[in-house]
């Protein structure tokens, strides 16, 4: 789990809740990060033992295989790539401090009520949530 909250913070958009899902992945799902991420728990290890832990800067939560994924997945698995995404993840939140304080969904509602962010109700053909951002000229 990517979290130790007991609630998980969400959104109350109409009669849909928008919240993280946290639970494991099905089957069918982990199959298809090993085909088209090369999601595999040993990359995972390599990641952590060969990357992470030779950083002695770099503060992480090293016990949670869970956090380490969230750095892999958008980087298709590949440890060096993903060191470097959580290098710049951390920098921007070090540079942009003052708008991580306090931010989470709920105090967020302007991005709903403008209507900036939309979730369909409804998933794709795959089971994958869909959000649809609007951004442009218009939102100041």
């Amino acid at each position: 789990m990517l979290t130790d909250l007991d609630k998980i913070p969400g959104v109350q958009l109409g009669d849909f809740l928008l919240q993280f899902e946290l639970d494991e992945p099905r089957d069918s799902v982990r199959e298809i990060a090993r085909k088209e991420l090369r999601e595999t728990p040993e990359i995972v290890l390599t990641f952590y033992y060969y990357s992470i832990t030779e950083d002695k800067d770099l503060s992480v939560p090293m016990d949670s295989e869970a956090w380490l994924v969230r750095f892999l997945r958008p980087c298709k698995f590949y440890p060096e790539s993903a060191y470097d995404l959580i290098k710049r993840y951390y920098g921007f939140k070090l540079k942009h401090s003052k708008h991580y304080d306090g931010l989470i969904p709920s105090k967020e509602t302007n991005v709903f009520i403008q209507n900036v962010l939309t979730v369909l109700p409804t998933r794709d053909q795959y089971g994958r949530r869909v959000l649809v951002l609007e951004l442009g000229s218009e939102y100041p």
